[in-house]
């Protein structure tokens, strides 16, 4: 048996390529079919609400998730993380639904011709554990990634998630009159989307922040757009790592690429979160590792994020 699995192992990995690379192909579809077939947006009424039920530093925090995510809910450790930051920021109104791999806000498992597939890898890995059910999730979210960072799909792709945030906003009460601020949070491959979002929602009066969390992201406009961008980085997250590699913009031979530039006129803060990874047992969620002080990694995040928000 093992003999057929090994002369086959080839075999396999060629068509594991050439199923990544047809999900290559096919990724910006989904964005060009919303911009050639969608470009009316219905938003939702402005909700009325008294002054008495406005907190004097309400904000809006929207969350989106890393290239893992399903669309369907986030991880435990993802809502772990999320309770932590309101109990540390309560005045703060957080919003975690709306998948930032799909332009239409569509989850894997949603109204998609693979939807039974993504669908089943999905329930395979929360049974199995397996890194081949989570490959497949991730391979097509980052191909996402790869259109939102991409000059030519980028615009396209990130209005659609702009327009997905408002509309989000808009339902969670945010009232486009006052000057509430908003923290847009991405996770891992979501930092990129909360740059890309940034560009168009930063038209809104209000302040828009972005925060990555072991981002992974590419010079892009959002970067000086932005009122500030905080990069929460572990120090053993070897992912992180790979975004001043694979985007020249982020290279120091670049001087005016928004990125240098967004670094020069202090838009842009690096913080060192310790000895985390990028997912995983030990990394920016965690609970049941600690730093020398004892705070756990998923409380030290929250405090880190919680502390960005009330600065305001």
């Amino acid at each position: 048996m093992m003999d057929w699995l090994l002369s086959n192992l080839g075999y396999a990995f060629t068509l594991m390529a050439l199923i990544v690379a047809a999900i290559a192909i096919v990724a910006p579809f989904e964005s060009l079919k919303w911009w050639s077939a969608d470009m009316e947006l219905t938003l939702p009424d402005v909700p009325e609400r008294k002054a008495g039920e406005i907190p004097k530093d309400e904000c809006f925090v929207v969350y989106l998730t890393g290239i893992g995510g399903s669309g369907d809910s986030l991880a435990r450790r993802e809502f772990g993380f999320l309770e932590r930051l309101k109990e540390r920021a309560p005045d703060a109104v957080i919003i975690h639904d709306v998948f930032p791999f799909s332009v239409t806000n569509n989850p894997l498992t949603g109204d998609r011709p693979l939807a039974w597939f993504f669908g089943a890898m999905h329930r395979a890995r929360l049974k199995a554990k397996s890194i081949f059910f989570e490959f497949w999730i991730g391979a097509r979210n980052v191909c996402q990634v790869a259109v939102c960072s991409d000059p030519r799909y980028g615009p396209i792709y990130n209005l659609g998630i702009a327009k997905e945030v408002y509309r989000a906003l808009l339902s969670h009460g945010y009232d486009p009159r006052r000057a509430s601020p908003v923290y847009l949070i991405g996770y891992s491959g979501g930092g990129q989307v909360a740059l890309g979002a940034a560009c168009y929602l930063t038209r809104l009066r209000s302040p828009v922040t972005v925060i990555t969390v072991g981002g992974v992201f590419s010079s892009i406009p959002g970067l000086l757009l932005a009122d500030h961008v905080h990069c929460l980085v572990g120090s053993k997250d070897r992912t992180v790592k790979l975004g001043p590699l694979m985007f020249p913009g982020r290279w120091p031979l670049a001087p005016r690429s928004a990125w240098n530039k967004a670094r020069r006129r202090g838009k842009v803060s690096i913080v060192d979160m310790g000895p985390m990874i990028h997912s995983g047992r030990g990394d920016y969620f965690t609970r049941s590792v600690t730093l020398e002080d004892g705070t756990t990694y998923a409380d030290h995040t929250a405090d880190v994020v919680a502390g960005i928000i009330k600065a305001k």
